[in-house]
């Protein structure tokens, strides 16, 4: 959630339209033009640079790693987002190391107060409204899936941005459908 919305003290540590680089026809653009942009075809990729961070508050052991997301031509993919809003809103040149990745009708970083509120109204839209996750149990949830993935321990841990393989063992949890398989499976 950090990396979202804007910290107490001002200091900018969520990601910015600046966290993002486009490789395209396999050219690194950190600064693309309209015409780059409708170019993207798929196999192109979009790199989110994940910014400072309490686990990583000098930006040296995650920050070389951004996530890589591909250019697809649905547009509800992340990469097809990404790139409209560049295509909607475009932010050019310096100003895209201050503009806020996700920001609001002012352009202001959101607060944890309305993505907790927005994460709310989602959950018990989809779930109901005794639904009892948080901002972190989507990282849960993403290191579980990846596990299910089979995806190396050290690739998750590396995805989810933990510096202690311990964090692997308290949140990247077999989902229960393994639990009812392995138990299926002893039965017989």
């Amino acid at each position: 959630l950090a990396e979202f919305v804007s910290h107490p003290s001002g200091e900018l540590c969520y990601l910015t339209r600046g966290s993002i680089t486009y490789v395209i026809s396999g050219v690194v653009v950190p600064d693309p033009t309209r015409a780059q942009l409708l170019a993207m075809r798929p196999g192109d990729v979009v790199l989110i640079e994940p910014p400072r961070s309490k686990t990583d508050q000098f930006g040296e052991i995650h920050c070389p790693f951004p996530s890589s997301v591909p250019f697809r031509l649905d547009p509800n993919s992340a990469g097809h987002i990404l790139r409209q809003q560049d295509l909607d809103r475009p932010c050019r040149g310096s100003a895209r190391s201050e503009q806020p990745l996700f920001a609001d009708e002012h352009g202001r970083p959101y607060t944890h107060a309305v993505m907790d509120t927005l994460l709310n109204h989602m959950l018990t839209y989809c779930f109901g409204s005794n639904s009892r996750h948080s901002w972190h149990s989507m990282r849960i949830g993403l290191a579980t899936a990846l596990k299910a993935a089979n995806v190396p321990d050290d690739v998750i841990q590396m995805i989810c941005r933990w510096m202690n393989p311990e964090s692997l063992r308290a949140y990247a949890r077999h989902g229960q459908s393994l639990h009812i398989n392995s138990v299926d499976q002893a039965e017989h």
